[in-house]
């Protein structure tokens, strides 16, 4: 369908360049590639004057380190499975560690053949049980302002996902403010500039995911200037404030150009 479209000259729009170059090099020059942006005033936060850190009515202390995965579905796509992996290798290597998860357990992509429309996380946690149920909280799907909350009091996010159009989590946390531990893929580096804006591994490394991880929760405020270099770019690249003008601008142009 997507090809009889292209032949057809639609105006195909796309977030990402790496989305656009999956398609057959004939049709990419009549993309319009445009990441439709996040609310960054959602996510500002001041992270070196912290509130206190509340989730639900939950409160977690200070000295806690917060590590965060979020995604639409808990799902192998996303990588929940690795999430569960270094989540209980920090568990394990560190007292102090809270794991909060956002997300839905269905599985609801349909190239997933094999967990489609099933508990991903029942399955996932009965090959791998928490180290510690306690540390490990799963707070299902909730509304954006709690996703956003949850991002602001990260000390680590940790984005696993396989190769796949960039989650809007990534972006998000980055607005936020968060350190981003991310997997070593051509759609995160599109976003992501390893020691700059995040930190970057090996997919399939699980030693090299958590001596990264370990090495920021042991010292957040050296690794505190990649969340700010992240939330900086977001804003000066894909806030809403940036990228709605020039989506509407793009509206208008193909607007006249039908008539």
């Amino acid at each position: 369908m997507d090809l009889l479209d292209l032949e057809n000259g639609v105006t195909p729009w796309t977030l990402t360049p790496w989305q656009r170059d999956l398609f057959p090099k004939e049709y990419r020059q009549d993309f319009l590639v445009h990441f439709d942006g996040v609310d960054t005033r959602r996510f500002a936060t001041d992270r070196k004057e912290p509130a206190p850190r509340v989730i639900l009515g939950r409160a977690i202390t200070s000295a806690t380190r917060v590590v965060t995965f979020v995604a639409r579905n808990l799902d192998q796509l996303r990588g929940f499975d690795r999430f569960m992996d270094l989540a209980n290798r920090l568990m394990r290597a560190r007292h102090d560690v809270l794991c909060i998860v956002v997300g839905g357990s269905l599985v609801q992509h349909g190239l997933d053949v094999r967990f489609y429309n099933k508990d991903y996380r029942e399955f996932v946690l009965s090959q791998k049980p928490a180290h510690d149920p306690e540390k490990l909280w799963f707070l299902g799907s909730v509304a954006p302002g709690t996703v956003a909350e949850v991002l602001k009091i990260s000390d680590l996010h940790i984005y696993p996902s396989r190769p796949y159009v960039l989650s809007r989590s990534l972006v998000e946390a980055m607005a936020a403010g968060c350190v981003v531990l991310a997997s070593d893929s051509a759609p995160v580096r599109e976003f992501v500039t390893p020691g700059q804006t995040g930190l970057l591994v090996p997919a399939d490394d699980p030693d090299a995911w958590e001596n990264c991880a370990r090495a920021v929760l042991e010292d957040l405020p050296a690794h505190r200037p990649l969340g700010e270099a992240a939330a900086a770019l977001i804003r000066e690249r894909l806030s809403h404030d940036v990228t709605l003008p020039a989506m509407a601008k793009e509206c208008d142009r193909l607007s006249r150009n039908k008539m």
